[in-house]
């Protein structure tokens, strides 16, 4: 018997098209606290954070109207549905197609969701919400699979699966920088804890060094202060989270990143950014929509 080493190093991105390929579905993943798209180098799961079937993405960029609503409907409820109750749900959207949503929990916290779609209803019958629709809409409507009582059992366990895989990827994440150089172990562990009022003498304990020591350790590795390097990771995620949905309230996003205080966090915005987080949504929103519209 012959036998043969096969070199592979698992990658959100890589199991993310693989059961995609399984599901015979459009995968779509929301980073519900900007964790895995906030690491070094380029986003974990570049183009995963849009729905990509043709369907949802038909005139959604041409519209801001409809692009905001877009975005409630899958993110803005869905989310607060699942922070209340973070069971697996059927979602009919706006538009009246069908997706299957997984969310992703850690430690008691949704840290990802997932959905599988888009599918129609058994029956020829078309939905009621897309009376209002340009006619492109139901050519392509008649054109998605159906969702069968097997398919959707199928989804459900992949999606589940998936989750489990990407949890295991993240810690795994987690777990080389927690050994690499001291500066990735720093990077590491202000990641981890950005989202809660950690301190120095945290961080000096996870060293095992003085706070002193914590302290130079952090200038000289990082060429900041740990408060500065704290609120730069902070900022990276407000900045993800207002982009990914322009519907969550600004004292929800503050407390995801660690801020009890929400015109505490509203100052630190401003002056990190140089405007106030509505207005920098609102031009990052424009410039995306420009972005989408040209591909």
């Amino acid at each position: 018997m012959i036998f043969e080493k096969l070199s592979y190093r698992p990658s959100p991105a890589g199991m993310v098209d693989a059961f995609e390929r399984l599901a015979g579905a459009h995968i779509t993943v929301h980073d519900v606290r900007g964790v895995l798209s906030l690491q070094e180098c380029d986003r974990l799961l570049p183009g995963r954070f849009l729905h990509g079937a043709p369907y949802c993405r038909q005139e959604r960029f041409e519209n801001q109207i409809w692009n905001n609503r877009c975005t409630f409907d899958c993110k803005t409820q869905i989310h607060e549905l699942l922070r209340r109750t973070p069971e697996p749900v059927l979602k009919c959207c706006w538009k009246g197609v069908l997706e299957i949503v997984v969310p992703v929990v850690r430690q008691g916290r949704l840290m990802l969701v997932l959905y599988a779609g888009v599918f129609r209803r058994e029956g020829c019958s078309l939905p009621e919400s897309m009376a209002d629709l340009p006619a492109a809409y139901f050519k392509l409507y008649k054109t998605l699979p159906v969702l069968t009582e097997e398919k959707r059992h199928e989804l459900l366990e992949l999606l589940t699966l998936l989750g489990k895989a990407l949890l295991t990827e993240l810690e795994e994440i987690e777990k080389l920088s927690e050994n690499g150089t001291r500066e990735q172990v720093i990077l590491g562990f202000i990641r981890q804890n950005a989202h809660r009022d950690v301190t120095i003498e945290e961080l000096a304990k996870h060293l095992s060094l003085s706070v002193s020591r914590a302290a130079h350790a952090v200038r000289e590795q990082l060429g900041m202060t740990f408060k500065e390097a704290l609120l730069e990771e902070r900022m990276a995620r407000a900045a993800h989270l207002l982009n990914a949905d322009p519907h969550q309230s600004i004292a929800r996003i503050a407390g995801m990143i660690g801020f009890s205080d929400e015109h505490y966090f509203m100052h630190c915005f401003s002056k990190f950014y140089g405007m106030p987080p509505r207005r920098y949504q609102k031009a990052n929103a424009r410039m995306s929509c420009t972005a989408e519209r040209k591909k």
